[in-house]
């Protein structure tokens, strides 16, 4: 008889419990929405927005377990109403509260980054090992007794051998943790918003630690060395960040493979009295400053990564890199380039924002004179492919370069496909297209939408395309692509010439 009432009292409370849930005011979570269907699991009637009201009049008692970019998501299906028509939804996308969107996170680190690196004390890299000589000597000593040293000649040789197919999954909180478990085969959620791997104490000790990571003394940062990996920003945007202007680069990575970064932002907020200096860098051929790196690397995507910062050159892809994609994005704030490629090839640009930059080209092949050694060797080929891409709002000295080698007998390759691209608002200088120095070298554009923009410090009136190969030999060709309010105008002959 006990046994009886307290299943009964059980029962109550959990039919009481689900009644206080009953029209309730839930806010939906999902950034991309959530849909509504006429049963659980059932046909799709549509679609409720981010952060849309919702009131929980029904329990289902279904309950149901997703996967969203690697974190388990436990729920059950609840009715509401559309329209005085019963739907039904997954209220493991429901919140109590309105969700901040990633755009107000991300403002919101960025501000918290500023504010951090502005109390921090900005010198470079060989004024602070001066000063700390011997501080070096000491954590030399000290961590040379913790860690084993490895010989990264003898290291190199073995660090990928047997690689599995199978990954493992490890919660990174820190740049300490990250470094040290860094190994191939595995996938790393990164639970922190904030990456610093410029302090002095981590250089020191990522001589002993893993050499996967290096930080040069001049101030780079590597990751090197690894197969099947991805690194996931889990809970929102990962910030990797530097507090001193020095270096060639923000963040590089060298001999990757099959590799996925996802939720990352190459980030660098300039200071008022940096900006001289970063002027001065524009044009010194010794100095380059890339937001990202990508060394002898191949089948990789960066995933929702943006690419920020005033003085950065935006991405380097060089050295036979291959296969490497960007899907969803914003590059912006950039001063130089916002992307070079030197021998690189299948480059992919998908649904990437580029908007105001202040820069010298969008994407730049290979290097042009007064921008540091041209690429020697025999051959070289860069190949990217634009889809769905938007670029606007960006004065530019021209929105391709082509550049050339400083060996007369090498054979250079340079392509690049456009599909479905928006390019509008932009300010170009004396051009809209120019082809440069190289011979072999094509631009493609299809379906793409190009208006609203202007030429500036135009030599008499403003060109379409300048060294466009003519009716002979043309090197760029305009298939269902419309033009609008643009500055130039384009003549009967490029008509004939460029269009299809």
């Amino acid at each position: 008889m006990k046994k009886v009432i307290l299943f009964i009292l059980i029962v109550f409370m959990i039919i009481s419990c689900e009644k206080k849930k009953l029209n309730e005011i839930k806010y939906v979570s999902a950034e991309s929405g959530l849909n509504y269907r006429d049963k659980p699991n059932g046909k799709k009637l549509g679609k409720f927005d981010f952060n849309d009201k919702c009131t929980v009049d029904t329990i289902t008692g279904v309950f149901q377990t997703v996967k969203d970019n690697y974190s388990t998501i436990k729920g059950q299906w609840v009715g509401t109403k559309v329209n005085n028509q019963r739907v039904f939804v997954f209220d493991g996308f429901l919140a109590d509260t309105i969700t901040k969107s990633s755009v107000e996170i991300d403002a919101i680190t960025e501000s918290k980054i500023k504010e951090f690196l502005d109390k921090k004390q900005r010198k470079p890299y060989s004024e602070v090992e001066k000063e700390n000589d011997s501080l070096k000597k000491l954590m030399t000593t000290t961590y040379a007794k913790e860690y084993d040293y490895i010989d990264q000649d003898k290291w190199v040789e073995h660090i990928n051998e047997g690689i599995k197919s199978v990954k493992d999954t490890v919660v990174i909180t820190s740049e300490v943790d990250l470094v040290e478990k860094l190994k191939s085969n595995r996938v790393f959620l990164i639970d922190t918003p904030i990456l610093d791997f410029y302090d002095l104490e981590l250089y020191y000790r990522s001589v002993y630690l893993n050499n996967h990571f290096y930080r040069s003394s001049v101030g780079d940062i590597y990751f090197r060395y690894l197969k099947n990996v991805e690194f996931i920003g889990r809970k929102q945007r990962v910030y990797i960040i530097a507090p001193n202007y020095d270096g060639n680069s923000l963040f590089r990575i060298e001999s990757f493979e099959n590799f996925v970064f996802k939720n990352f932002c190459f980030y660098y907020p300039t200071i008022e009295d940096e900006r001289e200096k970063q002027k001065e860098n524009l044009y010194n051929e010794d100095k380059f400053f890339y937001a990202l790196r990508i060394v002898n690397s191949k089948k990789g995507k960066f995933v929702n990564c943006n690419i920020s910062g005033i003085g950065f050159s935006g991405v380097d892809i060089l050295s036979h890199s291959s296969n490497i994609t960007f899907d969803g994005g914003t590059f912006t704030n950039i001063q130089k380039n916002v992307m070079y490629l030197n021998n690189a090839t299948n480059i992919v640009l998908n649904n990437i924002t580029i908007e105001n930059n202040n820069c010298e080209s969008i994407i730049q092949m290979k290097k042009e004179k007064g921008e540091g050694p041209y690429f020697r060797g025999s051959y070289s080929s860069e190949k990217i492919n634009m889809l769905n891409c938007k670029i606007r709002s960006n004065k530019v000295k021209k929105i391709f370069g082509f550049g050339k080698s400083d060996d007369y007998n090498s054979t250079l390759s340079s392509d690049i496909i456009l599909k479905k691209c928006e390019i509008t608002n932009n300010s170009f200088r004396n051009t809209f297209l120019d082809f440069g120095y190289q011979i072999s070298k094509s631009a493609k554009f299809y379906n793409c939408k190009i208006n609203d923009n202007k030429i500036y410090n135009a030599y008499g009136s403003p060109y379409f395309v300048t060294n466009g190969g003519g009716e002979d030999y043309p090197l760029v060709m305009f298939t269902k692509t419309k033009f609008k309010n643009n500055d130039w105008k384009i003549t009967n002959k490029e008509r004939k010439w460029y269009f299809k």
